[in-house]
């Protein structure tokens, strides 16, 4: 049997992290959150008052058996550390290093490609204005 060092979660889903927890707790191995977006503190988020009670309990209760949590900003970050009054909060913001990311044995197109992986919260997030610049851009001929 291979030994395990670490358990890494991320959420979205939340459940990602409750099972983490208790496989790290069942097992002993190191776990590290990583919270692509805030749990309870997410303002897209519209649960019932006493949904959030309920989520906050649980998301404090779960995390802090965590060894470390990680989020996407340093503004995350600061709130989180706040939340749940803890030092091991770190950000690793989104993106990549070009240097470090390229393959040079994958050669590239000419194609302009936009890729967007998070979530419009049911029409929460607008990419309208985005849509708008692309097509101003296209008839500008750029």
């Amino acid at each position: 049997m291979k030994k395990i060092d670490a358990i890494i979660s991320s959420s979205s889903p939340i459940i990602s992290h409750i099972i983490a927890h208790d496989l790290s707790e069942k097992y002993n191995i190191p776990w590290i959150a990583d919270l692509r977006d805030l749990w309870t503190q997410n303002h897209y988020c519209t649960h019932s008052k006493i949904r959030k009670v309920f989520d906050k309990r649980l998301e404090l209760k779960t995390l802090a058996a965590s060894d470390a949590i990680t989020t996407v900003s340093s503004n995350l970050a600061s709130n989180l550390r706040k939340f749940h009054n803890r030092k091991s909060v770190y950000s690793i913001p989104n993106g990549y290093d070009l240097e470090e990311s390229i393959n040079t044995n994958i050669s590239l197109s000419n194609k302009f490609t936009i890729t967007y992986t998070g979530s419009l919260y049911n029409g929460k997030r607008d990419p309208s204005k985005l849509f708008n610049a692309l097509n101003e851009l296209i008839k500008e001929k750029k």
